[in-house]
């Protein structure tokens, strides 16, 4: 059994509604958007445990939409409450 929890990263404050349109008309920049959050959530959770070399698990999904179907970019994302140790052996026991 895996316990995770879910983040849901909406970004309305100012700030964010003056930098929506780069965002709008350079897509790519939903993929950078994504793995920063990716980078910052990992080095959190590889950082909350004790243990050598420890494997986070997250999946982050890319919203481009808001309650009123207007562009409002943010991300959904499932992440363990934990990491994995040991991840050689883990692979094995998956293969």
């Amino acid at each position: 059994m895996i316990i995770y929890i879910i983040w849901i990263s909406k970004a309305n404050s100012y700030l964010s509604k003056r930098i929506r349109p780069f965002f709008n008309y350079n897509r790519k920049l939903l993929s950078k958007l994504s793995k920063c959050a990716w980078k910052v959530l990992s080095s959190y959770l590889k950082e909350s445990v004790s243990l050598k070399k420890p494997v986070p698990g997250v999946v982050v999904s890319i919203q481009t939409f808001g309650d009123f179907i207007n562009f409002n970019p943010h991300l959904h994302i499932i992440a363990t409450d934990g990491c994995w140790f040991n991840i050689e052996i883990h692979d094995k026991i998956l293969s």
